[in-house]
C-alpha cells in the first residue's frame, strides 16, 4: 500500500505525462489536482493500485480528466467517507500510537530541572574524583590520605578556591597540580550554577512583571493604538487642556515595543514637561486583560484610532476593541470615542455601548479641504476652529461661568462678555441658535457658543459707554497695544486676492493633483461650494476609464450640477506634464496627497511636496522654457494648496521659504482636532458640522461695509472702529467675526486688539442665519430644499460628517 506523499507525487506525474499528450490547460489540472487531495486529506481517495515501470504510461485517448473525477465524487460534499477511521468506534487509542518517550540528551539539556540535575550530578562525580586524586596522591601534613579528609579537601578546593592559598609553598608538584586543577573545575562549575540560578531568577521576575505590573491612573485619557495621527490626537489634548488650565494625564497602549513609542514621542514634542504627562504601554487594545492593566475602568475618555489601511478591515479592527471594552467586567466610567473610516460603521459602535460613539470625520475635513480652495478665507476660519493648537474655537459656557447670571437676554450677555465674541445659543436637546435676536430670552441652563483663543480668555467685562463719532458703543478690554497687523493668519493673508478672484470670474478654473482614495467626497464638496460652469482639471496617475467609473458608481457624483471635469493623465511631478495645466487661468491649486496605489503617508507627502516645489517654480518663471507666467496677474498668483499627513513632513516646513506661496493643509491634524472635540464638547462639534453641510439655522459669509453702514454719508477715508462696524453688523441680527483688509490681510476675533479700525473697501468676515443674493457663502452656489428636523433624543449623538436626512 502506497504512502499519502507517493500518491500525490504520481497523481502529479500522471497529469504532467496527460498535459502533454492533450495540450490541456495547466488550471484545470491544478483544480483537478487540488480536489484530488482535498479527498485525500480526509481519507476519501485513495488509488487502487500503485504503478511501476512501464505501467506508468496511461493511454489518454482511453480515459479522460472528466471520468478520473467522476469515479470519486459523492452524493454530499464533505461527507467523511465510511471507510475512514475517523468512523470506527471502539478502538482503543493505544493500539494506533506509539507512546513518546524522553530521550536523555533532551532532558538534561532541554529543561531547567534537567539542566540542575545534570550540573549536581556533575559536581558530585568532581567531589568523588577529587578525594580519590588527593588520597592516590599522598596527601599532606594537614590533609592526609584517609577517606573523609580527602572528600573535605576535595570540597574545598571545589567550592572555595581560596582554599589553595593555604598549601605552603614547599609542597611538592603534584599536590600544587591536584589542587590548581580542581579549583579551576569548581570555579568554573559555581560560574555555570550561578549563572543558571540568575536565569531562573531573572525569568522568573520578568514572568511577575509582565503578569502584575500595570499603570495606575484615575481621570486621565486612554489612548488605544498606535497611527500617523496618534502624535497629532496628543498635541490636540495637550493643547486643550492648556486652554482650558486643566491638568493632563494621556496613557497609550499599543502593540508596539513601549521603548520605540516613547522616543517617538519625545523627538515629536522635544518638551520635557508634554512627553512627562504620557505613559505608555506595549498590549493588545483588544484584549481586556491589557485594557484591565491601563486603569481603563476609570478612565475619563477612551479615544480608539482607527489603525491605516484598508477602510472595511481599519473599522473592523476598531469594533474588535470596543467589544473588548463592553466585555470588561465593570462597566466604564468615562466616554468612548472611536474613529471610524466609514460612515454606517458609527452606529454599529453605539450599538455596543452606550457610552460609545463612532467619529467619522474625514468627510468634514475634505469640506475644509475644498474650501481653502474655493473660498479660502472662511476654509482657514474653519480650519482654526476645528484645531485647539492654532487660531480661535467655540466653547460652550453657560452665564454663571462667565459670570453673567443677572442677564436675562442675548443682547445683554453679548455686551458683558470680553474676551471671545458670542455666536449663538444653545438650549437643552435642540440645534445650536446662531446669532439669534437681541431680545432672545435665555434661560439659566442654556449654553452659550461663543468664540475665543482660549478658555481662559473669556471673562465677564464691565460695560464702559463712551463716545465714538456719532455712536455710543462699549469700550473693548484693554488686553495688547499690538496693531492686529502683525498677528494674522498666514494661510488666509496669501489668498484673499484668490476669494476676489474666484467672485469676479464668471468661468472659474480649478486644478487638482492627486486622485486618493475619497476623490468622490471631495468632488462632492467642490460641486457644493463653487458657483455654475466651474471647470476643473484633474491630473492622476490613475487611468481615465477608472475615475469615471469610480464616479459613476458613486450615488453623490452622478448628480454633479456646477463642475465640469477635465481629466488628464501623467506623472503628479513630471515638469512637462504639470506645465500643460492651465495654471495661469486658474483661481487655486490644489495637491492632494495621493495613497490610492497603497502607498504609505512617508511616500504620499514626498510626493506632494515634489509636487508643490515644481509648480510653485512654474508660477514664479524658473522653467521659462517650458511655461511662461503671467507678469503681475490680476489678484496675484493663484494660491498653491498642498495636503500634507505624517507630523515629520510638518516639523520640516515650519519655516521653509515655500510657505511664503503655498499653504501647506494638515489633514490629518484637522481630523483629529475635530476629533478630540467631539469627545469634549459634542454640541460644539455638531455645530461645525452643521454649518459645513446644507443647514437652514446660519453660513459664514463675506460681506462689504456697504452692505451694513451707509459709506456715502461718512467722509471718504475715514477710519471705522472695528467696535462701530460691529455694532452696525449686529443691528441686522448678524454677527461680526473678523476682516481682510486691502493689503489681503485677515484677522478673526479682532476683541483683544486695541485702537482696530476697518476701511471702506474691506471684506467683513459675517456669521449670517440667511445667505442673500450676491453673497459670498458656503451654499450660495446652488438652492436646496430645507432640512427636516426631528426631535431630539434623550442623549444627543455625533452627527456623522456625511449629509443625513435628519440632523438628530
Amino acid at each position: 500500500r502506497a504512502s499519502a506523499a507517493q500518491v500525490q507525487v504520481y497523481h502529479l506525474r500522471s497529469l504532467r505525462f496527460r498535459a502533454q499528450r492533450v495540450h490541456l490547460s495547466w488550471s484545470l489540472l491544478a483544480e483537478q489536482l487540488l480536489a484530488d487531495v482535498k479527498k485525500m486529506s480526509l481519507g476519501v481517495y485513495s488509488p487502487s493500485t500503485t504503478p511501476s515501470g512501464a505501467d506508468k504510461r496511461i493511454d489518454i485517448e482511453s480515459r479522460s480528466i472528466g471520468s478520473l473525477a467522476s469515479r470519486n465524487d459523492y452524493k454530499h460534499a464533505g461527507v467523511v467517507s465510511p471507510e475512514s477511521r475517523l468512523l470506527q468506534e471502539g478502538v482503543e487509542f493505544e493500539k494506533f500510537f506509539k507512546k513518546v518517550h524522553w530521550r536523555a540528551p533532551d532532558w538534561f539539556l532541554g529543561t531547567q530541572i534537567g539542566q540542575l540535575t545534570a550540573l549536581l550530578v556533575g559536581a558530585l562525580l568532581l567531589l568523588t574524583l577529587g578525594g580519590v586524586v588527593w588520597s592516590l596522591g599522598g596527601g599532606n601534613a594537614t590533609w592526609d590520605q584517609s577517606v573523609w579528609q580527602s572528600l573535605w579537601f576535595s570540597w574545598g578546593m571545589f567550592f572555595d578556591p581560596g582554599t589553595e592559598m593555604g598549601l605552603e609553598a614547599t609542597e611538592p608538584w603534584n599536590i600544587k597540580l591536584i589542587s590548581v586543577t580542581f579549583s579551576v573545575l569548581g570555579f568554573t562549575f559555581n560560574l555555570l550554577m550561578l549563572g543558571l540560578i540568575v536565569d531562573i531568577s531573572r525569568s522568573a521576575l520578568e514572568y511577575w512583571r509582565r503578569k502584575r505590573s500595570r499603570i495606575v491612573a484615575n481621570g486621565h485619557i486612554l489612548l488605544l493604538g498606535w497611527t500617523d495621527k496618534t502624535l497629532f490626537v496628543m498635541e490636540e489634548l495637550i493643547q486643550r487642556a492648556a486652554n482650558r488650565r486643566e491638568k493632563l494625564q494621556m496613557v497609550v497602549l499599543s502593540e508596539l515595543d513601549d521603548f520605540d513609542v516613547t522616543q517617538q514621542v519625545r523627538v515629536h514634542f522635544g518638551n520635557p514637561k508634554d512627553s512627562k504627562m504620557i505613559r505608555v504601554r506595549t498590549g493588545s487594545p483588544c484584549e481586556c486583560a491589557d485594557l484591565a492593566r491601563v486603569s481603563a475602568l476609570s478612565a475619563k475618555e477612551v479615544i480608539i484610532l482607527s489603525p491605516a489601511g484598508n477602510p472595511r478591515r481599519s473599522d473592523l479592527a476598531t469594533l474588535r476593541t470596543v467589544v473588548a471594552l463592553a466585555a470588561m467586567p465593570e462597566p466604564l466610567q468615562g466616554n468612548v470615542v472611536a474613529e471610524v473610516r466609514q460612515a454606517e460603521t458609527a452606529s454599529a459602535i453605539s450599538a455596543l455601548m452606550d457610552v460609545a460613539e463612532g467619529v467619522f470625520a474625514r468627510d468634514a475635513v475634505n469640506r475644509v479641504l475644498c474650501l481653502m480652495a474655493v473660498q479660502p478665507v472662511i476654509g482657514d476660519i474653519f480650519r482654526q476652529l476645528m484645531s485647539w493648537c492654532d487660531g480661535v474655537e467655540i466653547y460652550s459656557k453657560s452665564k454663571k461661568e462667565i459670570g453673567c447670571e443677572d442677564c436675562t437676554t442675548y443682547g445683554e450677555v453679548i455686551k458683558h462678555v470680553g474676551g471671545g465674541i458670542v455666536m449663538g445659543v444653545r438650549r437643552p436637546q435642540q440645534h445650536a441658535e446662531l446669532s439669534p435676536p437681541d431680545d432672545t430670552v435665555l434661560g439659566q441652563i442654556d449654553k452659550l457658543l461663543i468664540m475665543a483663543k482660549s478658555d481662559s480668555d473669556i471673562k465677564h467685562k464691565t460695560v464702559k459707554l463712551r463716545r465714538r463719532g456719532s455712536s455710543w458703543t462699549p469700550a473693548l478690554r484693554r488686553q495688547d497695544t499690538e496693531s492686529f497687523r502683525g498677528n494674522s493668519s498666514q494661510a488666509t493673508g496669501t489668498m484673499v486676492g484668490c476669494q476676489s478672484r474666484i467672485e469676479k470670474t464668471t468661468n472659474p478654473v480649478f486644478v487638482i493633483i492627486g486622485w486618493p482614495a475619497d476623490m468622490e467626497e471631495i468632488l462632492v464638496g467642490f460641486d457644493e461650494y463653487v458657483p455654475r460652469n466651474t471647470k476643473v482639471v484633474i491630473l492622476a496617475r490613475v487611468p481615465e476609464e477608472v475615475r469615471k467609473s469610480r464616479i459613476h458608481n458613486n450615488r453623490g457624483c452622478r448628480n454633479l450640477q456646477n463642475i465640469k471635469l477635465e481629466h488628464r493623465m501623467g506623472s503628479m511631478s513630471s515638469l512637462h506634464t504639470l506645465s500643460d495645466l492651465p495654471l495661469n487661468d486658474v483661481c487655486s491649486i490644489l495637491i492632494l496627497a495621493d495613497d490610492n496605489e497603497g502607498e504609505d503617508a512617508d511616500t504620499a507627502d514626498s510626493s506632494s511636496l515634489a509636487t508643490a516645489i515644481t509648480v510653485d517654480g512654474l508660477l514664479h518663471g524658473k522653467f521659462s522654457k517650458v511655461f511662461e507666467p503671467v507678469e503681475n496677474p490680476e489678484g496675484g498668483l493663484p494660491p498653491i494648496i498642498c495636503e500634507v499627513l505624517t507630523p515629520v513632513l510638518e516639523r520640516v516646513l515650519e519655516k521653509h521659504r515655500l510657505r511664503n506661496h503655498c499653504t501647506f493643509f494638515h489633514s490629518c491634524a484637522v481630523e483629529t482636532g475635530l476629533f478630540t472635540m467631539a469627545s469634549s464638547q459634542a454640541s460644539v462639534y455638531n455645530t461645525l458640522l452643521m454649518l459645513l453641510q446644507r443647514n437652514d439655522f446660519g453660513s459664514f459669509t463675506m460681506k462689504s461695509v456697504a452692505d451694513y453702514m451707509d459709506v456715502a454719508s461718512l467722509p471718504a477715508g475715514t477710519p471705522l472702529p472695528f467696535a462701530d462696524v460691529a455694532k452696525a453688523v449686529r443691528a441686522k441680527s448678524d454677527t461680526l467675526l473678523g476682516f481682510c483688509d486691502g493689503a489681503h490681510r485677515c484677522v478673526v476675533n479682532p476683541e483683544e486688539f486695541t485702537n482696530l479700525t476697518v476701511g471702506f473697501t474691506d471684506r467683513l468676515v459675517v456669521l449670517t442665519r440667511t445667505a442673500q443674493p450676491g453673497v459670498t457663502s458656503l451654499h450660495s452656489a446652488t438652492i436646496y430644499p430645507e432640512v427636516a428636523l426631528e426631535p431630539a433624543p434623550t442623549r444627543a449623538p455625533l452627527l456623522p460628517a456625511s449629509p443625513p436626512t435628519s440632523f438628530l
